[in-house]
């Protein structure tokens, strides 16, 4: 038997390559969600209601069809179960005809070409659509929840936007607006939405001015120290990070321009910190930032492995914070500041009981101020920067 895997474009069915529909009319049964079944309009064959590869796979097992027909929206190359259900039909053999994509279908209905948009989706998912429109002159999103309000939350709220819903059907409807108009707008499904944002900023920042951050009485790591810290700790797009003792959240904004599509966790015990974290995430636009509210090492448990670690505040916990980031991960890159003898041999003490590789540095910056008429150099604590590379 031979199990073909095709796209058939948004769902209606003149959006159908002819390949797609001399599969279709080739094969004995027709398989997939009800809606695209029904776009077939082959009242004539077998049908079988599925979605999930596991299921089509006991189906079809034992069955004598010369061929049989998986139908899935879209391509099969954009966000499809095509991947999955060719893993799952591993023991017949198949073939893949790829189909219209709603990102193809949908920006040639606006006129406009898509080599440069950037693409999320929050279909079943989450991501990190806060940083996507932040970095990117256009964001193509497949939809589910309605991020209009997230969006607004960071300060898009009057970013144009496009929505597409029904795309393809009869009753296909595009609408053009501002992110605040559509906040509560509940989508007519499958939906998708183009958002322009002409302000982006897609610039890499590691050493941000002190005097950018929103302050209070919270102590904050300074921009020289920041910019030291972050650089060794080579964050990576996608990459898991850890901020304990996060502080006014200034690591925890570098980290999260520079792991986007990834996660910072930003660990803090006092709750005025808290707010000030979550203030300065929304002034540099940074979705991906999530406020843990405890003290380390006890509020680590439930957080997920991390990648890369900055501890800039430990409480004298240092010890057992770097037990507890082995215990998620023994491969963790973990930068530690300290500005004490007591605390570098503190930690120096546990990473030698711990077999960890690392290195120590030790920095000295000064800042120019206007004293009278004349520059005079200030200068800061000097800072011990231990670098971890894991175990």
């Amino acid at each position: 038997m031979k199990v073909y895997i095709i796209g058939i474009g948004m769902g209606a069915a003149d959006c159908m390559t002819k390949a797609a529909a001399a599969k279709i009319e080739e094969a004995d049964v027709l398989i997939g969600a009800g809606r695209l079944v029904d776009a077939a309009k082959k009242n004539e064959k077998e049908r079988f209601i599925s979605y999930k590869g596991e299921e089509i796979a006991e189906f079809l097992r034992g069955k004598s069809y010369g061929s049989a027909a998986v139908l899935l929206s879209g391509d099969t190359g954009f966000y499809s179960a095509a991947k999955k259900i060719a893993e799952d039909l591993a023991g017949f053999e198949t073939e893949i005809i790829p189909g219209v994509s709603s990102l193809a279908y949908f920006c040639a209905r606006l006129g406009i070409s898509y080599e440069d948009v950037n693409v999320v989706s929050l279909h079943g998912r989450g991501g990190d659509i806060v940083g996507a429109v932040r970095r990117n002159k256009r964001v193509f999103v497949l939809l589910g929840d309605n991020p209009c309000a997230r969006l607004a939350e960071y300060g898009f709220g009057d970013t144009k936007i496009y929505i597409g819903e029904r795309l393809s059907y009869a009753d296909e409807k595009i609408t053009e607006g501002r992110v605040k108009g559509f906040i509560g707008y509940e989508f007519n499904a499958p939906a998708v939405m183009m958002i322009e944002n002409e302000n982006y900023d897609d610039r890499v920042r590691i050493g941000i001015p002190d005097g950018e951050f929103i302050r209070g009485d919270v102590p904050m790591t300074k921009r020289d120290i920041r910019a030291a810290a972050v650089s060794r700790l080579c964050i990576a797009p996608g990459d898991i990070c850890w901020d304990i003792g996060a502080g006014t959240g200034s690591v925890s904004v570098e980290t999260a321009l520079l792991c986007h599509g990834g996660a910072v966790y930003a660990v803090e015990k006092n709750t005025d910190a808290c707010g000030l974290i979550e203030k300065n995430a929304k002034k540099f636009k940074v979705g991906n930032i999530h406020i843990i509210s405890g003290e380390a090492p006890e509020c680590l448990d439930d957080l997920p492995a991390p990648d890369k670690v900055f501890i800039g505040g430990s409480s004298g916990s240092a010890d057992g914070i770097i037990r507890a980031v082995f215990c998620k991960n023994k491969k963790a890159e973990i930068v530690v500041t300290a500005v004490s003898l007591d605390t570098l041999t503190g930690v120096i003490q546990s990473l030698d009981r711990l077999g960890a590789e690392y290195d120590v540095s030790q920095i000295f910056s000064a800042s120019a101020k206007t004293v009278g008429t004349h520059k005079m150099m200030s200068a800061n604590n000097p800072v011990f920067v231990i670098h971890i590379k894991g175990h």
